[in-house]
């Protein structure tokens, strides 16, 4: 139920996103990588292609409520790019 739930608020904050940048996106639903495992284990540096990244966290919450969910975003040196002339060309727009 968490991931179905997660997955809403995730593809509604991406559609947003795209929506104004007038571009579009894909994802893949909200998955469980692991519990209470250190990040290093899940993702060795010395494994990835990439030189730079971008982490965006998104956090979401219910009023009165204690449900809490955190969308980490983690975008490598093509994304940043393609993302930076996105931004420029809707900053231009305005």
């Amino acid at each position: 139920l968490l991931l179905d739930v997660s997955n809403i608020l995730v593809g509604a904050c991406l559609n947003g996103i795209a929506e104004q940048l007038n571009t579009a996106l894909s994802y893949s639903s909200p998955n469980i990588l692991a519990e209470r495992v250190p990040l290093h284990r899940i993702m060795a540096t010395e494994n990835l292609g990439w030189k730079h990244a971008l982490l965006v966290e998104v956090n979401f919450g219910l009023e009165n409520s204690d449900f809490k969910s955190h969308l980490l975003i983690l975008m490598e040196d093509e994304a940043i790019s393609t993302l930076c002339k996105s931004l420029d060309h809707f900053l231009e727009s305005l």
